[in-house]
């Protein structure tokens, strides 16, 4: 079966995610929604919380539905029962084949609101569990209600291995789709002679992302590279504190932080050397992607992820987690060796067939129709 090939019947499909704000679970779900609803799918697509926008672009032919939960000053409790409740009610009024939820938070809540209903549910862990440690209650939670999941969905065999038998037994691995970009090929950057010498970072300006760690790394070898600069996209909440860190560092000249960009692709062509400073992950977006454009990458081997993507020395480096100077030997590496960045680019490119959006969606589908198949059956 292919992402091209409808499945059996039409179904009816609700997709829960808290928010489609920029972020790689977002990007995931609009793709899997998009790609169902071009299958001739019913699908609604459920967000509650931010205001409702969508970062990324949603086919008009998905339904959208914001639950406007407003979140009182006080009282936290009794918001999260509000959600539990609007949740509860539209589920009971969408009566999908199956609902799929993204991210612990929307899991939990899902899994309650689905309770009794019948309704199979497909839920989706997108980080590393045991990097992404819960506070008590969700802990509690989890353990009670995910083996009630008609199937977890998770992005690596690592991922996997966190949960007990009675949740492993009944989920699957399902990698990041690596959409094909539109001139995929070491031709297309220019018939391998060297590009502008810029290094370029992509995520969301969070500690999670570890740009500290790539800015010091940066630092301590700059001077045996004055052309170079680095660029890292993204936005969030450590903009003040990078920002500080780059004049602190006197590099203001070098670096720069440009925000968010929906061409993800067109930097990344422009771009000689993509580096992921990462202190964890789930199945990293922007390393595929950079890959993808055929750019030669480092990235730390945080837990979950890279060491999926990356096969070091034939189409990228790792490097161990947080070790900054590693980083910078790396980087100082490639800096230096053109020759040695079009090899690992060339090879990267590969990535697209590893991890095909037809591949990723055609497991997907499967997963989807054997888990509302088991509902019809029960």
């Amino acid at each position: 079966m292919t992402a091209a090939e409808p499945l059996g019947r039409r179904m009816s499909i609700a997709l829960f995610i808290s928010s489609l704000s920029a972020g790689g679970a977002e990007r995931v779900m609009v793709f899997l929604a998009n790609n169902l609803a071009r299958l001739g799918h019913r699908v609604v697509l459920v967000t509650f919380a931010g205001d409702g926008s969508s970062f990324y672009r949603v086919d008009p032919r998905v339904e959208r539905v914001h639950l406007d939960v407003r979140r009182p000053s006080k009282g936290k409790g009794t918001y999260q029962l509000r959600q539990l409740r609007s949740l509860r009610f539209l589920l009971r009024a969408l009566r999908p084949d199956v609902a799929v939820s993204f991210i612990v938070k929307a899991n939990i809540l899902v899994l309650l609101s689905a309770w009794g209903s019948g309704t199979p549910v497909v839920i989706s862990d997108r980080l590393d569990p045991r990097a992404h440690p819960l506070d008590a209650a969700r802990r509690v939670l989890r353990r009670l209600l995910y083996p009630r999941a008609t199937t977890l969905v998770v992005q690596t065999d690592s991922a996997l291995s966190f949960y007990p038998k009675s949740v492993r037994r009944r989920a699957t691995v399902v990698p990041n789709p690596v959409p094909r970009p539109p001139k995929a090929t070491i031709a297309d950057r220019g018939g391998g002679a060297p590009r502008a010498p810029l290094m370029v970072a992509m995520g969301r300006l969070h500690e999670q992302k570890g740009f500290d760690l790539l800015l010091r790394a940066f630092s301590s070898i700059r001077a045996r590279h004055p052309t170079w600069r680095l660029e890292i996209w993204g936005e969030g909440k450590e903009r003040g504190r990078l920002e500080r860190l780059v004049v602190e560092l006197g590099m203001q000249g070098e670096v720069k932080l440009p925000g968010l960009t929906n061409e993800p692709q067109k930097v990344l062509f422009g771009t000689e050397l993509f580096v992921m400073s990462s202190r964890r992950e789930g199945f990293p977006n922007a390393l595929c992607e950079a890959m993808a454009c055929g750019c030669a990458v480092i990235s730390f081997d945080c837990p979950s992820g890279p060491a999926d993507i990356i096969r070091p020395g034939i189409d990228g480096l790792l490097v161990p987690p947080r070790d900054v100077s590693s980083l910078a030997v790396a980087m100082d590496r490639l800096m230096a060796d053109h020759a040695e960045r079009r090899r690992l680019g060339s090879n990267a490119l590969s990535v697209v067939e590893r991890f095909s959006s037809s591949r990723v969606m055609a497991q997907w589908t499967e997963l989807l129709s054997r888990a509302a198949a088991e509902s019809h059956r029960a």
